[in-house]
């Protein structure tokens, strides 16, 4: 899986709290397709009907505190393929953990406004630590390129990956400052407020 299919992963719990986060969901192939601000086209109705396929078969694995939880993100899944109607079960353990973690609407805005998959990799990495300036997180780059699943082979072009994706969330408000040290540390501080401002103050 990749962070396309994390993509409609969200959005789907996002339809599902605007429905009343039970694990069925009713929508349509192009209803889903704008909500993940994607074209339309029907090279798109195929690429999304491979991505629930995907997610309903593919197991994952996520730890919540003491907690792991092994299945499929998607139960099942119904689909006309005369009016493009989706009906979705979401896998009803997998959204009891979301919606005790999930994402705020501003964070899934971030999420969205952010270009390259490793960005979007470290918005969901970076959230999940804290950091502040007399605490900054740290993470050796070996370390990081392990934990994203990284192909890029010269750890040079990884660092200028990871400059790209960092400018990319410094911009969207994600972090505050950051650096790469001498010794390939990346070295990052949230905003202040980031927590009271994606709760809702």
């Amino acid at each position: 899986m990749d962070q396309a299919d994390l993509d409609v992963w969200l959005t789907l719990l996002h339809i599902a709290r605007e429905q009343g986060l039970g694990t069925e969901i009713q929508t349509t192939i192009h209803g889903l397709l704008k909500a993940l601000g994607r074209c339309t086209g029907k090279r798109d109705h195929e690429w999304l009907k491979i991505v629930v396929a995907r997610l309903t078969a593919g197991t994952v694995e996520i730890t919540v505190g003491s907690k792991t939880y092994g299945g499929s993100l998607i139960g099942s899944f119904e689909r006309d393929e005369i009016t493009k109607d989706y009906k979705l079960y979401l896998n009803p353990k997998m959204v009891v953990l979301f919606e005790d973690n999930a994402y705020t609407l501003l964070e899934r805005e971030q999420r969205h406004g952010l270009r390259m998959d490793l960005a979007k990799w470290l918005h969901g990495y970076v959230l999940s630590h804290q950091a502040t300036a007399k605490s900054p997180h740290r993470i050796g780059l070996e370390r990081l390129r392990e934990l994203c699943g990284s192909e890029t082979g010269e750890l040079w072009k990884f660092r200028q990956q990871v400059k790209e994706a960092m400018n990319e969330l410094h911009d969207a408000g994600v972090v505050a400052c950051w650096k790469i040290s001498v010794n390939d540390a990346l070295e990052i501080v949230r905003p202040l407020r980031s927590r009271q401002i994606l709760e809702g103050q």
